[in-house]
């Protein structure tokens, strides 16, 4: 991608309006552990779409607790991949920790997730545990966490 395209896509908070199009990207991404409108409602002081032209292609939900952060979802949409979205949603994230003296970010990726293991593992992530028949459909995931206390970048 380069620098004319990065500046199409702008990362904003999410609204309540919004949540109909980031609803239909997590069936897209999640199609066993999607969330409903509530649950994204529920989480949305924390949360985060990147918007193409007029179209949201991604998000991201936080949860922030004392000196841990907690990256609850973080989806793009498939004809978006590729494009260092997600890259930009982890930088989003690592700003909001460090402007909230975060310490830890922790995440749960699905383990049959090839990509996105190795794009966290790219990223700085640890395996910390893979916790067996996880979620409802018996699919395992893999805990990770990023220390930002160790972490060059900041």
């Amino acid at each position: 991608m380069n620098l004319m395209e990065s500046n199409m896509y702008e990362i904003v908070k999410m609204k309540k309006e919004q949540l109909c199009q980031v609803e239909e990207i997590s069936k897209e991404e999640f199609q066993n552990t999607t969330w409903s409108n509530k649950q994204f409602e529920k989480e949305i002081e924390n949360s985060f779409v990147c918007i193409f032209e007029t179209k949201i292609v991604g998000f991201l939900c936080l949860q922030l607790a004392g000196d841990d952060m907690t990256i609850l979802n973080i989806a793009v949409s498939n004809n978006f991949k590729r494009k260092k979205i997600a890259t930009r949603f982890l930088q989003q994230a690592k700003e909001i920790a460090k402007e909230n003296n975060i310490i830890n970010i922790f995440l749960e990726v699905e383990t049959n997730n090839i990509p996105a293991l190795s794009f966290y593992k790219k990223n700085g992530f640890k395996v910390l545990r893979t916790r067996n028949n996880y979620y409802k459909d018996g699919t395992s995931c893999v805990e990770m966490k990023l220390n930002l206390l160790k972490n060059s970048q900041f």
